[in-house]
């Protein structure tokens, strides 16, 4: 792959992202993708055969970039609370870093334009989050709860605390996410 090829598939996964975030699917033609991007159509059409394969790419290639983030050394963190702080604290820097692509993940996570192959991919990626959950439920560190419900009580306060940072960003800091983990914390923490 050369670094043209490369420049233009950026350009294109990046024009895609500010374009949906913006307009939505239905209001977002590939011809319009391509001029923001400055391709011709033809180009976009090279890299990709069709407006949900973009869109296919475009997820898979955000979930990559967070998931660097949320790895990046969380082989430091002590103990099993301390991991899931790492992670989830990253998952929220992230979040705020990023506003378009936590919104695009807003929009289509349950779009019906991710295909079921690109969720298993994804999902995937998460495997070293499986491998932090698996440690904290074999721990007496936290309450006997399944793996499910674990990660979406983890989803769940990491989206509230989004769209709370949202509406109020005078109060991000560092003190108010130790407070919400601290509610993540105390809700599955063992007795």
């Amino acid at each position: 792959m050369t670094a043209e090829y490369s420049e233009k598939r950026e350009a294109i996964l990046k024009a895609t992202l500010n374009l949906l975030v913006e307009r939505g699917f239905h209001d977002t033609p590939t011809s319009l993708i391509a001029k923001e991007a400055g391709v011709a159509t033809g180009t976009l059409f090279h890299h990709f055969k069709n407006k949900e394969e973009l869109i296919n790419a475009l997820y898979l290639e955000t979930k990559r970039k967070m998931i660097e983030v949320l790895k990046k050394d969380v082989h430091l963190a002590g103990n099993i609370e301390e991991k899931i702080k790492h992670v989830w604290k990253s998952a929220v820097q992230w979040g705020i870093m990023h506003p378009k692509e936590y919104q695009f993940f807003q929009q289509f996570a349950n779009s019906p334009f991710i295909s079921k192959l690109t969720r298993d991919e994804a999902l995937n990626q998460f495997e070293f989050i499986n491998d932090i959950i698996e440690e904290a439920l074999n721990s007496d560190r936290i309450k006997n709860i399944y793996p499910e419900f674990f990660m979406d009580y983890f989803e769940g306060l990491f989206t509230m605390a989004m769209n709370h940072f949202r509406k109020h960003p005078e109060k991000i800091s560092e003190e108010n996410m130790d407070m919400m983990f601290d509610v993540y914390w105390n809700g599955i923490a063992a007795d």
